[in-house]
């Protein structure tokens, strides 16, 4: 199971979303590429690489559903990998470390602690006065 499947039919709206997209990622890693390496001749490849295609994709609109779906398989693997990572990061840093701040203060939300004193660990509870209280719990 994917996080994000993969549109195998995209609409019109779709593809010509893809279509700008495409033409301004290819610009903003152009222009990171010069501001961080000064490389002329690499930012005019991208820029050009990115005008070419993206007339290619509006001047034949037959290619625009083959470039939509190769795009996406060919960043599939770095969506995966990306946003395995910030569930691991969200799950181990805000998690975790909050659970471990709980315990050390020494709540327990769930009522888990074992009291030896106790006879019971039953909770009463107080009955529905009629039946339609059932469907409005809250």
């Amino acid at each position: 199971m994917a996080i994000i499947e993969i549109n195998f039919n995209p609409s019109k709206r779709e593809q010509q979303w893809f279509g700008g997209l495409m033409l301004l990622f290819f610009g903003l890693v152009g222009g990171l590429v010069y501001l961080f390496s000064e490389s002329v001749s690499v930012t005019a490849l991208l820029w050009t690489v990115g005008l070419v295609l993206c007339a290619v994709y509006y001047a034949v609109p037959p290619m625009q559903r083959v470039l939509y779906t190769g795009w996406m398989r060919a960043v599939q693997p770095i969506g995966w990998t990306v946003s395995h990572l910030l569930f691991g990061i969200v799950y181990y840093v805000v998690f975790t470390s909050t659970g471990l701040v709980l315990r050390l203060v020494g709540h327990d939300p769930l009522n888990r602690r074992m009291l030896p004193q106790a006879q019971t660990y039953w909770v009463e509870r107080r009955a529905a006065t009629r039946p339609s209280q059932y469907f409005r719990q809250f």
